[in-house]
């Protein structure tokens, strides 16, 4: 392997097999194990003080059994502290179900992907222990249903993770068997990539050596399913329930539907962020898509009720019963994938032809809403930066869609265009009079000196990989005078950005393969290394919700 990559083991009271796995992958190409004593009985004391003489094996003790998810979120989080610059992690049991060949085929799989999630799958045929095949079929079929996604088995211990996934991992709250299924949930709506490579079969005697209950530690993995059907329910007989009073006394369907969507919705977004689909993005971003879903969705179902009422002679009560049904799968997808999404999938080796994109763009294109952002960030630097600059850069700007408006705004100043597309440098050159210049440079490389007054970039820190973002934000606070304006402007996760560019990428004409929209907490991590940030804001007039961050250098 080329990759970085470190095996994981969690242990509970283990056997002598276990001492066969740790010396077979420490003869593999991992770079260490990490061996997780989880509160093993005094009489295994013998079986880790072997383990601790093979080369590469790391020994993390828990005091006292948490749990086979706490045991790996121990590894994870002693990882990221230790050895930040891995490529991923692959889990395996200690049991000796997981042969080590099978281990290293999904550690090969893992280092040819980004933000991925490879499982390692068994077929469940009639030689495989009851107590092993209890619930995977109804399990996986559950999955699929919910999550909208095929997974052979929902319950296998070997799994290849990314390493950037490692931190929302360590967040989640259940520490036993559940924690795996909770591990699917919740990379699976955060838009990991999913594999599944076919893996051996194994299971001593009749798995005696397995600790999974097969009463007890089902119970607590279909609990992370009923979880998230059991608030649609709530959520659908509260609506129900309150549609029904309010119709009864007030016969007034439109009404009625609407303060049942009200209450319901209420409860819906609130149990829905914290529990269900557990998300960490912005709140007020989350509400109002969610305020828009719950119009859209009322507004459905109060023409649908209407027409099933009129042409059917349908009682109102019966059909709203069958609107909401077909309704709440629609609900559900939308929530998942476009509103409580915590991130978007993105191949950091696919990169956006930018010389194709200039030469390719015509003066129309995306007349009125680079106006609407125009006059916007005109506007706010008038507020926070009062007196006349003397210059102007705009990194990123290859033939500039602002310039016009800068100089109209600004008359006099000094324009300067970096980019690193000659394309659009040599473009900008021949449109721009006096008093600009156009630089082909790579911004993300330090600067020795500021060049302007105000540094500003629109649509640009967005292109790249998280640490290259970090870099690109420093490079415009070093390209400003001291005291001087930067501003920043780059998507964000909205649900209304999600479902525009869901279109875009359908309809085949995106062209920005590696733009990944921003959360406010990475920008200003950055930006409050190098200066105070003065004014945040939304631009929602353009459909790809932009934000704007200005901050001034310190």
């Amino acid at each position: 392997m080329n990759s970085i990559i470190y095996a994981v083991i969690p242990a509970y009271n283990p056997s002598l097999p276990l001492i066969a796995l740790l010396n077979s992958l420490a003869a593999m190409p991992f770079k260490g194990i990490i061996l997780v004593d989880d509160g093993s009985a005094p009489g295994c004391a013998s079986v880790f003080a072997e383990a601790c003489r093979i080369p590469g094996v790391t020994l993390l003790r828990h005091a006292v059994n948490l749990g086979k998810g706490q045991a790996l979120k121990t590894a994870f989080n002693h990882l990221l502290l230790e050895h930040a610059d891995m490529h991923g992690v692959v889990t395996a049991d200690a049991d000796g179900q997981h042969l080590p060949e099978d281990i290293l085929k999904v550690a090969h799989a893992l280092e040819r992907e980004e933000r991925a999630l490879v499982l390692g799958v068994r077929t469940f045929k009639k030689n495989v222990p009851l107590r092993s095949r209890f619930g995977n079929v109804l399990t996986a079929g559950i999955a699929r249903g919910l999550l909208g996604r095929k997974i052979q088995d929902t319950q296998t211990g070997l799994r290849g993770i990314s390493r950037e996934l490692l931190p929302e991992l360590i967040r989640l709250r259940t520490g036993g068997y559940d924690y795996e299924m909770e591990m699917l949930i919740c990379l699976l709506n955060s838009q990991a990539k999913l594999l599944q490579v076919d893996i051996s079969t194994v299971y001593v005697g009749k798995n005696e050596t397995s600790h999974f209950n097969p009463l007890l530690d089902s119970v607590a993995i279909y609990y992370v399913f009923i979880r998230h059907i059991g608030n649609s329910i709530i959520t659908a007989i509260l609506d129900f329930s309150i549609f029904s009073i309010c119709y009864y006394f007030s016969d007034w369907l439109l009404l009625s539907i609407a303060w049942g969507r009200i209450f319901a919705g209420a409860f819906n977004f609130s149990i829905g962020k914290a529990f269900v689909f557990k998300s960490n993005s912005n709140i007020v971003r989350e509400l109002i898509s969610y305020i828009w879903l719950v119009i859209v969705l009322m507004l459905i179902s109060y023409s649908s009720i209407r027409v099933a009422t009129m042409l059917f002679n349908m009682s109102p009560y019966w059909a709203k019963f069958i609107v909401e049904l077909i309704i709440f799968i629609l609900s559900f997808s939308v929530q998942r994938i476009f509103i409580f999404s915590r991130s978007n999938k993105l191949d950091y080796d696919l990169h956006t032809d930018w010389d194709n994109y200039y030469i390719n763009r015509t003066i129309s294109q995306s007349t009125v809403t680079r106006r609407i952002t125009g006059r916007l960030i005109v506007k706010k630097i008038k507020e926070y930066e009062p007196s006349k600059p003397q210059t102007i850069v705009e990194f990123g700007g290859g033939d500039s869609c602002f310039y016009e408006k800068f100089r109209e705004s600004f008359p006099g100043v000094k324009y300067i265009v970096i980019d690193n597309s000659t394309v659009g440098v040599e473009k900008f050159r021949e449109k721009a009079g006096s008093g600009a210049e156009a630089v082909c440079w790579n911004i993300l490389e330090p600067f020795d000196e500021w060049l302007g007054d105000i540094v500003y970039s629109v649509g640009l820190i967005e292109h790249f990989a998280p640490d290259q973002t970090a870099a690109c934000i420093r490079s415009h606070f070093q390209a400003v005078r001291p005291g001087g304006i930067v501003l920043l402007s780059y998507p964000s996760p909205t649900a209304l950005y999600r479902a525009i560019r869901f279109v875009a990428e359908w309809l085949k004409i995106w062209r920005f393969v590696d733009e990944r929209p921003l959360l406010y907490a990475e920008v200003s991590e950055e930006v409050c290394k190098y200066g105070s940030v003065l004014w945040r804001g939304m631009n929602w007039g353009i459909g790809l919700t932009q934000e704007i961050v200005i901050a001034r250098r310190s």
